[in-house]
């Protein structure tokens, strides 16, 4: 199974930005679930989750099962062009094992893994409602004016407001909102932290939006990717 480096490398980018560290210093796993003609990349950290639909060349063979890689490997393979290739699992003496082969300036590299299975991916029955492609670049704007040092207040947050259709944030000497939004959750407000992602601008060029409250999380889907941040 081949994955274009462009897919995993902006994975990186936004995970990067999302998590507020370099993959490299990250102890967590990144997971590759095989699903139909794509496969699913999912990483989780302090709370938060992202997940990417990946293309996959159709005439590949899948993945025959899950697998998970740290996340110091991740950002190892996802530095140059070209393409990342799995392996199938295999089975040996020492428990099953799969290979990740890269190229690193035509010189070929590789990573043997042991398998290590991730968790089943959990489908939410909660709808998401589609909303104006203006929101990420609304996130973009708001979180420019949040405390991210401030532990009074809230300052560090952005505000989701489903009455008004704002999103908001202050500092205490200035505020931000941009209106004009239609929120699922009509009669309240809702707490988001601010976080380094909202201002990437391929973040803020995302298409096809739509959010939605899942338990605790606030969850937004754009084009091939899904971002889940904890409700403060």
């Amino acid at each position: 199974m081949r994955i274009a480096q462009s897919d995993l490398r902006r994975f990186r980018s936004f995970a990067s930005a999302m998590f507020g560290k370099r993959l490299s210093s990250l102890r967590m796993m990144v997971d590759f679930i095989p699903v139909e003609t794509a496969c699913v990349i999912r990483a989780r950290y302090s709370g938060c989750s992202l997940v990417c639909r990946a293309y996959v060349d159709p005439e590949d063979e899948m993945l025959n099962q899950p697998v998970s890689i740290a996340a110091e490997q991740f950002d190892r393979m996802t530095q140059e062009n070209g393409s990342v290739e799995f392996s199938q699992v295999e089975s040996t003496e020492n428990g099953s094992r799969f290979t990740i082969t890269w190229y690193r300036n035509l010189v070929r590299q590789s990573i043997e893994c042991d398998l290590q299975s991730p968790e089943p991916v959990q489908e939410s029955s909660v709808e998401l409602a589609t909303i104006d492609s203006r929101f990420t670049q609304a996130l973009r704007d708001a979180s420019q004016a949040t405390d991210d040092g401030s532990v009074r207040y809230a300052l560090y947050c952005l505000e989701l407001d489903g009455k008004k259709g704002t999103v908001s944030a202050t500092d205490g000497r200035q505020l931000v909102q941009i209106g004009g939004f239609e929120f699922p959750w009509r009669e309240e407000a809702i707490l988001v932290r601010n976080n380094r992602l909202f201002r990437l601008a391929d973040f803020s060029k995302l298409k096809s939006i739509q959010v939605g409250i899942v338990g605790d999380l606030f969850v937004l889907e754009a084009d091939r990717w899904r971002f889940e941040f904890p409700i403060e």
